[in-house]
């Protein structure tokens, strides 16, 4: 039985805080899930570090990968970040759902976090979860509506004005912060 879910979002962007912002934000679901026992795919996580090294970073690129991909999994979770309706990368993923008859979730970033029971709508986890104590939840969770508001600040497009060129600035670099401290509880309450 196949077990894996294949996690889409947008990436590009002509705004480079925009493409590094979604990346980490594909990056902190992807880890809450794989904490909760979900085996998890997310080409954005898996293939962006490696385009540093001379690949291409389109679509066109990595579309026989990603299909690949796609057919070892049971289910498309499309991240619902802005701009994912227009996102030539989840366009393609979603056709070749679509034509395979894969099921397909889409989600927003609050959803994932906020929802009461993900495995009635995900299916149930079939991994040995690792952050299933209560004391590992709350480390997880501590200061979410802080990332929540940051990460809202951090998607505003930049404007006429000054001042909200600065808040998207502000609220980009405070959601790299809270990602960064979120890491690091995790790495010392797993050790």
């Amino acid at each position: 039985m196949k077990e894996l879910i294949y996690l889409a979002a947008p990436y590009k962007h002509d705004n480079k805080a925009t493409e590094l912002l979604r990346f980490e934000m594909v990056n902190k679901v992807g880890a809450h899930l794989l904490g909760l026992g979900y085996y998890i795919y997310s080409p954005l996580s898996h293939c962006r570090p490696m385009a540093h090294y001379g690949l291409p970073k389109d679509f066109a690129f990595f579309k026989s990968f990603d299909e690949h991909m796609l057919s070892l999994s049971h289910l498309l979770l499309i991240l619902k970040l802005p701009g994912w309706d227009i996102s030539v990368g989840v366009k393609g993923e979603l056709e070749y759902a679509n034509k395979n008859k894969l099921k397909t979730i889409l989600m927003t970033f609050n959803d994932i976090f906020e929802h009461e029971d993900l495995e009635l709508v995900l299916g149930p986890t079939p991994a040995d979860p690792r952050l299933q104590t209560q004391a590992d939840r709350n480390i997880f969770n501590q200061d979410y509506e802080e990332l929540i508001h940051a990460v809202e600040s951090a998607l505003i497009e930049p404007g006429t004005s000054s001042d909200l060129e600065l808040m998207r600035i502000q609220g980009y670099i405070k959601c790299q912060q809270l990602i960064s401290q979120f890491t690091t509880l995790k790495i010392r309450n797993n050790s």
